[in-house]
């Protein structure tokens, strides 16, 4: 069996790159959990307006920041982010789509500062729906009639919204 010294070299060189290589950190941030959130029902059109605050810790540099919707109706073109007090030394670089990872995208946001930062998420989604319903109760002796209302709300978007302020909306947009 002959040696070659070229093939020992790389070989050699092969074992020493991964233990010598820097490692690198993404230093990646999935976007924390909602503060509030904010559903506006278009009932006619199958569309709901949804805004959501959380806040963000931010420091100085490139924060890149993961935003995922697995398994609902979000539409993803309508994604957008927003900071709650303009001008606080934050801003938007990119917004990227990962092919590998689909249902999600990620922001690069550049930072001056260390700062928590109150963000806004909104986007549109389907699947949530309205619908009202009245009674209408008179008293016993038939003169006054009180009218009581109710609304249902139908979630089938694939995304629990807890504790949300709901507006309807009726008729067109």
């Amino acid at each position: 069996m002959t040696r070659n010294p070229i093939f020992a070299l790389f070989c050699w060189l092969g074992l020493l790159l991964p233990l010598t290589a820097p490692a690198r950190n993404l230093d990646l941030a999935t976007v924390p959990e909602r503060r509030t959130v904010q559903l506006t029902i278009y009932n006619s059109e199958d569309l709901t307006l949804v805004r959501e605050r959380r806040v963000v810790s931010f420091k100085p540099g490139i924060n890149p920041l993961r935003f995922s919707w697995a398994n609902t109706l979000i539409d993803p073109t309508s994604v957008e982010l927003r900071f709650r007090e303009p001008k606080a030394g934050l801003e938007v670089l990119d917004t990227t789509f990962p092919h590998d990872k689909p249902q999600s995208l990620y922001w690069n946001v550049r930072s001056d500062a260390n700062r928590e930062s109150s963000i806004e998420i909104s986007y549109f989604t389907s699947g949530i729906s309205w619908e009202a319903d009245y009674l209408a109760i008179a008293d016993a002796e038939e003169k006054q009639l009180r009218l009581e209302g109710f609304v249902r709300v139908r979630n089938q978007s694939g995304e629990d919204y807890e504790d949300a302020q709901v507006r309807l909306v009726v008729g067109s947009i």
